[in-house]
């Protein structure tokens, strides 16, 4: 088979600076002899014209004047070279700003030996959203490749250098940066899964909620004795929060209002009946779907960081070494993590049955939502009967007093008229 002649500059004089240089994907010979390329091969380019300077002007490599001291001789300033993306090139400054008293070279170091005193995962977070990339980073070892001076490149171009010495340096990052906020997370989920588990137990075992439903289960069946809502052997649990809807006669109080009187008036100790769920009001912010996602998302993180152990670990054994201890260690946590949150669902499970609830269709925090919106109805409820009671004291002192002094007055306007009668008596007589 012919093979391809190997292509040769037909275009005029080459670039005279250095070009930022396009990143295709070249093809070799012999995949371009087959293709529309090979047409191309030893063709002119006819009937159209580049302007090689305006191209060069466009693409070429931004040189731009570093101010500092001067040098000796003809030097008057130094010039900086940066290859890569301008946006990139300074958000990496930006980033680099956070070590000042540290050069490149170090940062890096001490960044592929995984220094947590270095770095938090914020950091490492940071530091992803700006790694240059494989086009930048081949820009500026390209430029270094065809004897480019280092000391000619801008702050991000040399650092885009040093990230390179980190292999695969995104999956690199993204492993550190789990490493770091493990932790942080698995912290954040544990207290999470034993505040529902508490709570769940709390329910089940308080005296005083099971006496209150009991109260509520007479008290409703008395008043619906004569409907078909009569002669309920049990109620849904939401209907506690129905109470407040059902009007006294003349409108004037509501059927929670009385049942709060009837307790506090006969059986004050049940009054506190929600001091015996501690953990009620936390759980019915905690959900559990939520719960069951983080625990999740750890899970493939350490698997992540199981991958980057045995993708980076033959050309880094630091890495490989601290990644392996961290993977053990995760996925021991992890493994107890899923085992209290499974112990978490049957407990709430078990327990929401027990009030005739069905657990599939609501979830733990609405069922603690439900409860804590009760209590906090049944609290504004005794507040608002304490504060009319006192005004009715208030009122009767008041009432009682204002009744004293009109009965004072009365009798000395009563001893006056007399006084008066009988001193008139007594000049009749003389």
């Amino acid at each position: 088979m012919m093979m391809m002649k190997k292509f040769e500059w037909k275009l005029g004089e080459k670039p005279k600076g250095k070009m930022k240089g396009f990143q295709w994907s070249k093809m070799n010979v012999k995949l371009a002899e087959a293709t529309i390329f090979k047409e191309f091969h030893d063709r002119e380019l006819k009937g159209f014209e580049f302007d090689w300077a305006d191209v060069e002007s466009s693409f070429g490599v931004k040189v731009v004047e570093k101010k500092g001291k001067k040098k000796k001789a003809e030097d008057e300033q130094k010039q900086v070279l940066v290859l890569i993306d301008g946006k990139t090139s300074q958000n990496l400054q930006v980033w680099l700003a956070q070590f000042k008293d540290y050069k490149q070279k170090e940062i890096v170091t001490r960044l592929m030996k995984l220094d947590q005193q270095m770095f938090t995962a914020e950091i490492v977070g940071n530091l992803r959203k700006t790694l240059p990339g494989k086009e930048n980073t081949q820009a500026v070892q390209d430029y270094v490749k065809d004897g480019g001076d280092t000391r000619r490149l801008g702050g991000g171009d040399r650092f885009t250098l040093e990230l390179a010495r980190v292999p695969h340096t995104e999956l690199f990052c993204e492993a550190f940066q789990f490493m770091l906020e493990f932790d942080a997370k698995k912290a954040d989920i544990r207290p999470a899964i034993q505040t529902v588990r508490n709570a769940s137990r709390e329910v089940f075992a308080s005296k005083k909620f099971a006496k209150l439903l009991q109260l509520v289960l007479w008290l409703g069946n008395h008043i619906n004795a004569k409907t078909n809502r009569g002669d309920a052997p049990g109620f849904r649990l939401d209907s506690l929060n129905k109470l407040a809807d059902t009007k006294t006669t003349d409108n004037s109080s509501n059927l929670l209002q009385y049942l709060v009187r009837c307790i506090r008036d006969q059986d004050e100790e049940l009054c506190n009946w929600a001091a015996d769920m501690k953990n009620l009001h936390a759980a019915s912010r905690v959900v559990v779907s939520q719960l069951q996602a983080d625990a999740n998302e750890l899970k493939k993180g350490v698997a992540r960081c199981k991958h980057a152990q045995s993708t980076i670990g033959d050309e880094s054994a630091s890495f490989a070494s601290k990644a392996e201890d961290f993977v053990i260690n995760a996925e021991t946590n992890i493994e107890k993590i899923l085992a209290d949150l499974d112990k978490m669902i049957k407990g709430y499970e078990k327990m929401a049955a027990y009030f005739g609830v069905d657990p599939k269709s609501m979830k733990p925090d609405e069922f603690f939502k439900c409860i804590q919106h009760f209590a906090d109805a049944f609290e504004l409820q005794l507040k608002q009967i304490a504060i009319a009671d006192e005004k009715k004291r208030t009122d009767a002192k008041r009432a009682a007093a204002k009744a004293a002094k009109l009965e004072e007055f009365k009798k000395k306007k009563a001893a006056l008229a007399e006084r008066k009668a009988a001193a008139a008596a007594g000049g009749g007589a003389a």
